[in-house]
């Protein structure tokens, strides 16, 4: 179902290159995925630091209460074809595949996100590009997810079937508040500020929230490595977390439930 970066003609799959009809050509990498990235860089997204990082912090199920959450919402909704934007290392994406058994599409501009997110299911179609300008025809997908992610609502709304949903997770309040008050001298709570945007209605707002215990270290120097407060703390600040050897902390997510005009 791509189409062509370049013209936007439809890419038609032969063997293990796509083609549009004006013989632009992207071949599929040995894990699967397609890069119908333009603007190439080695630089795109996250690096192989904190891809990993993400992945082994996950991989735990830290999050899975509001992975689940989130899945029982998208079941009330038509969802034959899903797309998950922004999907990293794809541990959302594969808990959406596994029980909804719908056509899944996901994407990131981070080629080690998707290398890795492409070895772990081959069922699902990754690919890289960026969320403001996706390689799909319009009208095409019933569901857009955008977790902790970029959300551009003119190009969702692009390619979203009329009446189509769009499922965003964001931080609430009090996400990970004991971990930011082990870092900074004065820690902040986070702004529940709710994107909007005239094209879409948002429906509905689900707050979910409980503890969780991270037991060591490594756990925790994991989770510092995959947040955004990582870029913005000195060394300083970060060598504070040496000396935990276990924190209880509180996930806190909104999730927001919008429906396309």
């Amino acid at each position: 179902m791509y189409i062509c970066p370049k013209c936007k003609e439809k890419l038609i799959l032969n063997e293990k290159t796509y083609k549009c009809i004006n013989n632009h050509s992207y071949d599929k990498a040995k894990e699967g995925y397609i890069n119908l990235l333009l603007k190439n860089s080695k630089n795109h997204g996250d690096n192989k630091d904190m891809v990993l990082a993400r992945r082994h912090f996950l991989e735990h199920d830290y999050y899975k209460v509001m992975a689940n959450e989130l899945i029982n919402c998208i079941k009330n909704v038509p969802h034959d074809t899903i797309i998950d934007l922004g999907c990293g290392e794809g541990y959302y994406t594969n808990l959406i595949e596994d029980t909804l058994h719908s056509i899944v599409y996901a994407n990131d501009v981070s080629k080690e996100a998707i290398k890795i997110a492409s070895k772990q299911n081959k069922n699902i179609n990754y690919f890289i590009a960026s969320t403001a300008e996706l390689p799909l025809p319009s009208k095409s997908i019933d569901v857009s997810t955008c977790i902790f992610s970029y959300i551009d609502f003119k190009e969702i709304h692009r390619i979203l079937k009329q009446n189509g949903y769009l499922f965003t997770v964001m931080p609430a309040k009090l996400h990970l508040f004991e971990l930011k008050e082990h870092v900074y001298d004065t820690p902040y709570m986070n702004e529940e500020k709710i994107p909007t945007s005239e094209l879409f209605e948002l429906c509905e707002t689900k707050n979910v929230h409980y503890e969780f215990t991270l037991p060591n270290n490594e756990a925790i120097q994991e989770l510092f490595t995959m947040t955004p407060y990582y870029f913005k703390t000195s060394q300083k600040d970060k060598d504070k977390l040496n000396a935990l050897s276990e924190l209880t902390l509180h996930a806190s997510f909104l999730i927001n439930i919008y429906k396309a005009k």
